[in-house]
Protein backbone atom coordinates (compact mmCIF):
# COMPACT_ATOMS: atom_id res chain seq x y z
CA UNK A 1 0.00 0.00 0.00
CA UNK A 2 0.98 3.31 -0.88
CA UNK A 3 2.13 5.72 2.02
CA UNK A 4 -0.44 8.40 3.86
CA UNK A 5 -1.36 11.07 1.17
CA UNK A 6 -0.08 13.89 3.87
CA UNK A 7 3.56 12.27 3.98
CA UNK A 8 4.11 12.02 0.48
CA UNK A 9 2.36 14.99 0.36
CA UNK A 10 4.66 16.55 2.81
CA UNK A 11 7.96 15.08 1.28
CA UNK A 12 10.33 17.41 -0.98
CA UNK A 13 9.21 20.75 1.44
CA UNK A 14 11.66 19.94 4.22
CA UNK A 15 14.25 18.57 2.04
CA UNK A 16 15.89 19.64 -0.68
CA UNK A 17 13.20 19.29 -3.52
CA UNK A 18 15.49 17.98 -6.48
CA UNK A 19 16.90 14.99 -4.28
CA UNK A 20 13.11 14.30 -3.03
CA UNK A 21 11.74 13.56 -6.40
CA UNK A 22 15.81 12.34 -7.93
CA UNK A 23 14.40 9.40 -4.61
CA UNK A 24 10.90 9.01 -5.39
CA UNK A 25 11.71 8.36 -9.06
CA UNK A 26 14.28 5.96 -8.34
CA UNK A 27 12.05 3.94 -5.89
CA UNK A 28 8.88 4.15 -8.81
CA UNK A 29 7.56 0.60 -9.89
CA UNK A 30 5.50 -0.10 -12.81
CA UNK A 31 2.10 0.10 -11.10
CA UNK A 32 -0.48 2.25 -11.74
CA UNK A 33 -0.86 3.31 -8.43
CA UNK A 34 2.97 4.13 -8.05
CA UNK A 35 2.93 6.07 -11.12
CA UNK A 36 -0.37 7.61 -9.93
CA UNK A 37 0.81 8.40 -6.76
CA UNK A 38 3.87 10.27 -8.05
CA UNK A 39 1.89 12.29 -9.96
CA UNK A 40 -0.45 12.98 -7.68
CA UNK A 41 2.72 14.17 -5.62
CA UNK A 42 4.42 16.66 -8.41
CA UNK A 43 1.17 17.94 -8.99
CA UNK A 44 0.59 19.00 -5.86
CA UNK A 45 4.05 20.92 -6.08
CA UNK A 46 3.15 22.31 -9.29
CA UNK A 47 4.33 25.93 -8.28
CA UNK A 48 7.96 23.66 -8.61
CA UNK A 49 7.41 22.87 -12.34
CA UNK A 50 10.23 24.26 -13.89
CA UNK A 51 12.46 22.62 -11.22
CA UNK A 52 10.56 19.17 -11.40
CA UNK A 53 10.35 18.76 -15.45
CA UNK A 54 13.82 19.47 -15.27
CA UNK A 55 14.79 16.75 -12.56
CA UNK A 56 12.70 14.78 -14.73
CA UNK A 57 14.47 15.18 -17.68
CA UNK A 58 17.91 14.64 -16.17
CA UNK A 59 16.86 11.24 -14.20
CA UNK A 60 14.93 10.37 -17.66
CA UNK A 61 18.02 10.71 -19.76
CA UNK A 62 20.48 8.92 -17.94
CA UNK A 63 18.68 6.23 -16.56
CA UNK A 64 18.88 2.48 -17.25
CA UNK A 65 17.18 1.62 -20.50
CA UNK A 66 14.85 -0.80 -18.80
CA UNK A 67 13.53 2.35 -16.67
CA UNK A 68 12.98 4.79 -19.30
CA UNK A 69 10.26 3.80 -20.70
CA UNK A 70 8.80 3.66 -16.87
CA UNK A 71 9.62 7.17 -16.63
CA UNK A 72 7.36 7.90 -19.68
CA UNK A 73 4.98 6.44 -18.55
CA UNK A 74 4.98 8.75 -15.58
CA UNK A 75 5.47 11.53 -18.07
CA UNK A 76 1.80 10.35 -19.70
CA UNK A 77 -0.08 10.46 -16.64
CA UNK A 78 1.40 13.94 -15.70
CA UNK A 79 0.14 15.24 -19.32
CA UNK A 80 -3.28 13.73 -18.96
CA UNK A 81 -4.80 14.19 -15.66
CA UNK A 82 -2.45 17.55 -14.95
CA UNK A 83 -3.54 19.50 -18.33
CA UNK A 84 -6.69 21.22 -17.60
CA UNK A 85 -5.83 21.91 -13.88
CA UNK A 86 -2.20 23.10 -14.08
CA UNK A 87 -1.66 23.58 -17.90
CA UNK A 88 1.66 25.68 -16.56
CA UNK A 89 3.01 22.44 -15.01
CA UNK A 90 2.21 19.99 -18.09
CA UNK A 91 4.30 23.34 -20.24
CA UNK A 92 6.98 22.81 -18.18
CA UNK A 93 7.05 19.03 -18.70
CA UNK A 94 6.14 19.40 -22.66
CA UNK A 95 9.10 22.15 -22.94
CA UNK A 96 12.03 19.23 -21.43
CA UNK A 97 10.23 16.46 -23.80
CA UNK A 98 10.84 17.91 -26.57
CA UNK A 99 14.52 16.90 -25.90
CA UNK A 100 14.17 13.61 -23.90
CA UNK A 101 11.65 11.96 -25.87
CA UNK A 102 13.80 11.55 -29.05
CA UNK A 103 17.24 10.36 -27.03
CA UNK A 104 14.92 7.45 -25.29
CA UNK A 105 13.55 6.85 -28.24
CA UNK A 106 16.43 6.12 -30.33
CA UNK A 107 18.39 4.49 -27.63
CA UNK A 108 16.03 1.60 -26.79
CA UNK A 109 14.66 -1.64 -28.70
CA UNK A 110 12.12 -1.41 -31.43
CA UNK A 111 9.45 -2.66 -28.68
CA UNK A 112 10.18 0.45 -26.77
CA UNK A 113 9.71 2.52 -29.56
CA UNK A 114 6.39 1.16 -30.84
CA UNK A 115 5.34 1.97 -27.16
CA UNK A 116 6.27 5.42 -27.22
CA UNK A 117 4.90 6.25 -30.91
CA UNK A 118 1.80 4.97 -29.31
CA UNK A 119 1.73 7.21 -26.33
CA UNK A 120 2.52 9.99 -28.94
CA UNK A 121 -0.72 8.75 -30.98
CA UNK A 122 -3.16 8.71 -28.02
CA UNK A 123 -1.87 12.41 -27.22
CA UNK A 124 -2.83 13.15 -30.80
CA UNK A 125 -6.04 11.61 -30.51
CA UNK A 126 -7.02 13.21 -26.91
CA UNK A 127 -5.45 16.37 -27.74
CA UNK A 128 -3.23 16.09 -24.83
CA UNK A 129 -0.58 17.83 -26.85
CA UNK A 130 -0.84 20.85 -29.06
CA UNK A 131 -0.91 19.91 -32.63
CA UNK A 132 2.51 21.92 -33.25
CA UNK A 133 4.27 19.49 -30.91
CA UNK A 134 3.05 16.66 -31.50
CA UNK A 135 4.33 17.93 -35.32
CA UNK A 136 7.67 18.80 -34.13
CA UNK A 137 8.11 15.78 -31.88
CA UNK A 138 7.09 13.30 -34.72
CA UNK A 139 9.85 15.20 -36.55
CA UNK A 140 12.61 14.40 -34.00
CA UNK A 141 11.81 10.68 -33.59
CA UNK A 142 12.52 10.71 -37.36
CA UNK A 143 15.54 12.34 -37.19
CA UNK A 144 19.09 11.34 -36.36
CA UNK A 145 19.77 10.55 -32.61
CA UNK A 146 20.74 13.31 -30.18
CA UNK A 147 22.88 13.38 -27.66
CA UNK A 148 21.46 13.38 -24.20
CA UNK A 149 20.85 17.12 -21.80
CA UNK A 150 23.68 17.62 -19.58
CA UNK A 151 23.56 15.70 -16.29
CA UNK A 152 23.15 17.29 -13.13
CA UNK A 153 20.52 18.64 -11.30
CA UNK A 154 18.34 21.76 -11.89
CA UNK A 155 18.56 25.19 -11.26
CA UNK A 156 17.16 25.51 -7.47
CA UNK A 157 14.14 27.63 -8.55
CA UNK A 158 12.74 29.36 -11.73
CA UNK A 159 12.22 28.23 -15.34
CA UNK A 160 14.93 27.34 -17.11
CA UNK A 161 16.62 31.13 -18.86
CA UNK A 162 15.69 29.65 -22.15
CA UNK A 163 11.96 28.89 -21.85
CA UNK A 164 10.88 31.80 -19.53
CA UNK A 165 11.66 35.84 -20.33
CA UNK A 166 13.34 37.26 -17.35
CA UNK A 167 10.91 39.09 -15.77
CA UNK A 168 9.03 35.56 -14.60
CA UNK A 169 9.48 35.39 -11.17
CA UNK A 170 10.41 32.22 -9.17
CA UNK A 171 8.38 29.87 -8.06
CA UNK A 172 6.89 30.56 -4.56
CA UNK A 173 7.76 28.39 -1.76
CA UNK A 174 4.68 25.32 -1.44
CA UNK A 175 2.86 25.10 1.74
CA UNK A 176 4.25 23.90 5.33
CA UNK A 177 3.92 20.01 5.53
CA UNK A 178 1.99 18.10 8.08
CA UNK A 179 -2.14 17.30 8.08
CA UNK A 180 -2.48 21.51 6.47
CA UNK A 181 -0.73 19.49 3.02
CA UNK A 182 -3.20 17.11 2.78
CA UNK A 183 -6.02 19.54 4.04
CA UNK A 184 -5.16 21.98 0.96
CA UNK A 185 -5.66 19.26 -1.73
CA UNK A 186 -9.03 17.78 -0.32
CA UNK A 187 -10.14 21.63 0.22
CA UNK A 188 -8.85 22.23 -3.67
CA UNK A 189 -10.69 18.52 -4.68
CA UNK A 190 -14.07 19.40 -2.63
CA UNK A 191 -14.87 22.16 -5.04
CA UNK A 192 -17.08 20.83 -7.22
CA UNK A 193 -16.43 23.99 -9.57
CA UNK A 194 -15.91 21.47 -12.59
CA UNK A 195 -19.83 20.55 -12.44
CA UNK A 196 -20.83 24.32 -11.81
CA UNK A 197 -19.04 25.39 -14.81
CA UNK A 198 -20.40 22.01 -16.64
CA UNK A 199 -24.28 23.68 -15.61
CA UNK A 200 -23.50 27.10 -16.69
CA UNK A 201 -22.56 26.18 -19.86
CA UNK A 202 -25.32 23.73 -20.43
CA UNK A 203 -27.67 26.85 -19.71
CA UNK A 204 -26.52 28.60 -22.58
CA UNK A 205 -27.46 26.05 -25.03
CA UNK A 206 -29.61 27.59 -27.71
CA UNK A 207 -32.95 25.89 -26.51
CA UNK A 208 -34.42 25.70 -29.54
CA UNK A 209 -31.83 22.72 -30.43
CA UNK A 210 -33.18 20.93 -27.57
CA UNK A 211 -36.34 21.57 -27.16
CA UNK A 212 -38.56 19.90 -30.12
CA UNK A 213 -37.69 20.35 -33.88
CA UNK A 214 -35.51 22.51 -34.23
CA UNK A 215 -36.32 23.49 -38.21
CA UNK A 216 -39.48 23.79 -37.33
CA UNK A 217 -39.40 27.45 -38.15
CA UNK A 218 -36.26 27.88 -40.93
CA UNK A 219 -37.83 28.65 -43.63
CA UNK A 220 -34.68 27.99 -46.21
CA UNK A 221 -31.32 27.19 -46.97
CA UNK A 222 -29.54 29.86 -45.12
CA UNK A 223 -31.09 29.55 -42.05
CA UNK A 224 -30.86 25.70 -42.01
CA UNK A 225 -26.96 26.38 -42.13
CA UNK A 226 -26.85 28.51 -39.55
CA UNK A 227 -28.58 26.01 -37.39
CA UNK A 228 -26.10 23.93 -38.44
CA UNK A 229 -23.04 25.87 -37.69
CA UNK A 230 -24.85 26.63 -33.81
CA UNK A 231 -25.54 23.17 -33.67
CA UNK A 232 -21.76 22.10 -34.08
CA UNK A 233 -20.76 25.35 -31.51
CA UNK A 234 -23.09 23.74 -29.15
CA UNK A 235 -21.39 19.94 -29.54
CA UNK A 236 -18.41 21.78 -28.99
CA UNK A 237 -19.32 23.34 -26.08
CA UNK A 238 -21.06 20.13 -24.74
CA UNK A 239 -17.42 17.65 -25.52
CA UNK A 240 -15.30 20.45 -23.64
CA UNK A 241 -17.54 19.62 -21.07
CA UNK A 242 -17.45 16.01 -20.71
CA UNK A 243 -13.74 16.04 -20.95
CA UNK A 244 -13.78 18.52 -17.99
CA UNK A 245 -16.20 16.56 -16.41
CA UNK A 246 -14.58 12.83 -17.03
CA UNK A 247 -10.79 14.37 -15.75
CA UNK A 248 -12.29 15.85 -12.99
CA UNK A 249 -14.26 12.36 -12.01
CA UNK A 250 -10.61 10.84 -12.81
CA UNK A 251 -8.70 12.85 -10.26
CA UNK A 252 -11.43 12.05 -7.37
CA UNK A 253 -11.12 8.77 -8.42
CA UNK A 254 -7.22 8.03 -8.05
CA UNK A 255 -7.59 10.27 -4.65
CA UNK A 256 -10.18 7.83 -3.17
CA UNK A 257 -8.12 4.75 -3.74
CA UNK A 258 -4.61 6.96 -2.40
CA UNK A 259 -6.98 7.89 0.44
CA UNK A 260 -8.05 4.06 1.20
CA UNK A 261 -4.29 3.13 1.23
CA UNK A 262 -3.57 5.82 3.76
CA UNK A 263 -6.72 4.75 6.06
CA UNK A 264 -5.60 1.06 5.77
CA UNK A 265 -2.65 1.68 6.68
CA UNK A 266 -2.86 4.35 9.19
CA UNK A 267 -5.62 1.45 10.66
CA UNK A 268 -2.34 -0.71 10.61
CA UNK A 269 -0.11 2.20 12.46
CA UNK A 270 -3.39 2.26 15.31
CA UNK A 271 -3.37 -1.63 15.75
CA UNK A 272 0.89 -1.54 16.49
CA UNK A 273 0.21 1.82 18.88
CA UNK A 274 -2.88 -0.46 20.97
CA UNK A 275 -0.52 -3.45 21.15
CA UNK A 276 2.33 -1.44 22.26
CA UNK A 277 0.55 0.68 24.60
CA UNK A 278 -0.86 -2.67 26.26
CA UNK A 279 2.88 -4.15 26.43
CA UNK A 280 3.96 -0.91 28.14
CA UNK A 281 0.70 -0.49 30.46
CA UNK A 282 1.51 -4.65 31.48
CA UNK A 283 5.26 -3.80 32.19
CA UNK A 284 3.74 -0.83 34.30
CA UNK A 285 1.46 -3.25 36.40
CA UNK A 286 4.62 -5.46 36.91
CA UNK A 287 7.05 -2.44 38.04
CA UNK A 288 3.86 -1.72 40.03
CA UNK A 289 4.15 -4.85 41.50
CA UNK A 290 7.32 -4.63 42.05
CA UNK A 291 7.71 -1.70 43.68
CA UNK A 292 4.81 -2.68 46.19
CA UNK A 293 7.03 -6.01 47.02
CA UNK A 294 10.08 -3.80 47.73
CA UNK A 295 8.29 -1.57 49.82
CA UNK A 296 7.19 -4.51 51.77
CA UNK A 297 10.84 -6.21 52.14
CA UNK A 298 12.21 -2.53 53.16
CA UNK A 299 9.08 -2.32 55.88
CA UNK A 300 10.20 -5.74 57.24
CA UNK A 301 13.96 -4.91 57.31
CA UNK A 302 12.97 -1.39 58.87
CA UNK A 303 11.00 -3.91 61.46
CA UNK A 304 13.26 -6.20 62.20
CA UNK A 305 16.36 -3.64 62.66
CA UNK A 306 13.94 -1.59 65.06
CA UNK A 307 13.76 -5.07 67.54
CA UNK A 308 17.52 -5.51 67.18
CA UNK A 309 17.82 -2.15 68.61
CA UNK A 310 14.96 -2.70 71.30
CA UNK A 311 17.06 -6.07 72.39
Amino acid sequence: HAAPEQTAMADGEGEDFHESLVSKLQSLNETQQSINTLTLWIRFHHKRGPEAAATWASETAHAPHDRQLLYVYLLNDILQTARRRYPELCNDFVARMLDVLPVVFHSNTQRVRDKITRIVDIWQERGTVADSTLTDIRARLSASPAAPPPSGPPPPSGPPPSTAPPSVPPPEASPKPSAAGLATVLQEIGRADVVDRAHEAHGKLPGKLLDGDPTADASGADELAALDREADAAAAVLRGSLDALEADARDRKRLIVLLCAAVEQQERVLGQIDAAREEAEGKMRALDGAKERIQQVRQEMDAIAQMADDI
